[in-house]
């Protein structure tokens, strides 16, 4: 039986037609989230914010 809003083939293709616009803006999300990781970790990689002054307070502590 169709529904008011068309015939079951048209309610498919419209279904069909959402998971590939959401699944494109999922792709588009994780490129950004991808592409913000890899900028943090050469920023963490290329600057000196992790090192520890401890060590160098204190050399004898770690002999």
């Amino acid at each position: 039986m169709a529904s008011a809003a068309g015939s079951p083939g048209t309610l498919l293709a419209e279904i069909e037609l959402r998971h590939f616009s959401q699944t494109l803006s999922l792709l588009r999300i994780y490129n950004v989230y991808r592409i913000l990781v890899g900028l943090v970790l050469l920023l963490i990689h290329t600057q000196d914010w992790l090192r520890t002054d401890l060590g160098r307070a204190a050399p004898s502590l770690f002999l």
